[in-house]
């Protein structure tokens, strides 16, 4: 992936997820036969020691953002588990991930050395030539557009799968980071527009809409033509107050699966700092 600048806030989904996620494991990226509720013990290694007991790269990030714990799974998790703003690693609810304001700033390089060794900077390649599906998950404009460009790049460099499925929603677009402008920008630095594209009809107002008008102005390989492309534009999720939430990953995968895809390989493509994030969330989710 290109690289961008990756803010400390970003960087604790992982650890989050992965320290309250409890799964036990699936082989590679497998889509399961029933849709058996997957395992993740594997991906556990990152935060847990050939004992089973917390790694120290784990217990080098609590140290360095203040969490008080007892060095149990349970008591780290209950520690982790409540808002920035109270002492946690959580966001505040209702704020998007780019609407969090970076935390522990005086300790940017301790931390970012942490998170290399668990897994969450550098660009983590397919581990196989072919996927039965392909899975661009959902994501801000810009986002979305160097999702499509690694696709593009890992295609170019042989990595085949029979389908794509965009798993979009109906999330209303953010007027700062996807506005009219950023959406017509044939300069961005993430992927060209084709040569001879033209808007027609009105700008997108969702996530789902904006995706498909990326497939559109970008160039795509020609072999594309005879893939089997699916949008899946989640709806916004009811909450307990009686409010509409934007649909979630997990949302987007559950919906997806309502579409009863066969068994298969999956390549799904994510942006550090949220690829084990989103795998994880893949992985218990079938």
């Amino acid at each position: 992936m290109k690289k961008i600048f990756i803010p400390l806030s970003g960087l604790f989904l992982f650890a989050i997820v992965i320290l309250n996620r409890q799964c036990n494991a699936v082989h590679s990226n497998e889509l399961p036969a029933k849709h058996e509720r997957g395992i993740l013990a594997d991906r556990s290694l990152y935060i847990l020691d050939s004992k089973g007991s917390s790694s120290q790269e784990l217990l080098d990030l609590l140290d360095a953002t203040n969490i008080q714990h007892d060095g149990t799974l349970e008591s780290i998790v209950k520690a982790t588990q409540c808002r920035q703003d109270k002492g946690g690693w959580l966001r505040i609810p209702g704020k998007e991930r780019w609407e969090v304001k970076e935390i522990f700033p005086e300790k940017r390089a301790q931390l970012m050395t942490v998170f290399d060794k668990l897994g969450t900077i550098k660009e983590i390649e397919p581990t196989h030539n072919y996927y039965n599906y392909a899975l661009i998950l959902g994501a801000t404009v810009p986002r979305m557009r160097s999702r499509l460009q690694y696709l593009i790049e890992l295609w170019e460099k042989g990595v085949r799968f029979d389908s794509i499925n965009v798993l979009v929603g109906q999330r209303p677009l953010d007027p700062n980071l996807e506005s009219p402008e950023i959406l017509l920008d044939k300069n961005n630095t993430m992927i060209p527009f084709r040569k001879d594209w033209q808007l027609t009809g009105d700008l997108p107002t969702t996530e789902a809409e904006a995706a498909k008008l990326i497939f559109e102005q970008s160039p795509l390989p020609a072999e594309w033509d005879n893939l089997s492309v699916m949008f899946v534009d989640t709806p916004m999720q009811p909450t307990g107050t009686g409010k509409l939430r934007r649909p979630t990953t997990q949302d987007s995968i559950i919906y997806w699966l309502k579409t009863d895809p066969k068994p298969g390989s999956i390549l799904a493509i994510s942006n550090q700092p949220y690829a084990h994030y989103q795998d994880t969330v893949l992985r218990c989710s079938i």
